[in-house]
């Protein structure tokens, strides 16, 4: 007799590989997230912000029985145990006034409110967007004023050089998958991360 775990776990970790419903399930359900993010000029995207909020706000549930809030609601489940899918999507910016200057992944692998957390507290409006606060004048009218000295003083520079460094292009915003190398997204990869995450490495060889 064989624990599940410890079948379900890889065969680097000592199981034997197999997929388990629990992620197949779970990966499916994201794959209608990921399409969401990446077509928000799609006919069926546009009726769920009418349903449940834009693709910024929090989902609104408003039936017990709604397809889009068990989506949601399961990609929801993952992140409380450890396994942010969302995470893996990263943000190619191209529109300044659609993408948020804090909270989305525009300049690398973290958000600015992740690098600069000093000066997003001071950002009354978290939610701004890029065409507000992208150049050193802009962030001062939100500040209100330029730290002379100290850990806060540096942290200004780096931003300002930072900003001076970007350029934009046009077109419209799009997400890659970064388990990916096309950068598209992939269910075993997702399978992967939720396995890896969830179940425990078995000790000895199963095979």
């Amino acid at each position: 007799m064989v624990a599940w775990k410890k079948i379900i776990v890889s065969h680097e970790r000592g199981g034997l590989g197999i997929d388990s419903l629990f992620a197949f399930n779970r990966n499916l359900m994201f794959k209608w997230r990921w399409r969401y993010l990446n077509n928000l000029d799609a006919l069926w995207v546009k009726v769920i912000m009418v349903l449940h909020g834009s693709a910024r706000r929090e989902i609104v549930h408003t039936g017990q029985l709604s397809p889009w809030r068990n989506i949601n609601r399961s990609t929801g489940n993952l992140k409380s145990k450890g396994v942010d899918l969302e995470e893996f999507c990263h943000k190619i910016m191209r529109n300044v006034d659609t993408t948020r200057f804090w909270l989305d992944k525009w300049l690398g692998q973290y958000t600015l409110k992740e690098n600069f957390p000093r000066f997003y507290m001071l950002d009354s409006n978290k939610e701004t967007l890029i065409n507000d606060q992208n150049s050193p004048d802009k962030l001062l009218n939100a500040f209100g004023r330029q730290s002379r000295s100290g850990v806060t003083n540096d942290q200004w520079h780096e931003l300002c050089s930072t900003l001076r460094l970007e350029t934009f292009s046009e077109g419209n915003d799009y997400f890659v998958w970064e388990l990916a190398s096309d950068g598209y997204f992939l269910v075993a990869s997702t399978r992967c991360v939720i396995h890896q995450s969830l179940l425990e490495g078995s000790n000895g060889s199963t095979r």
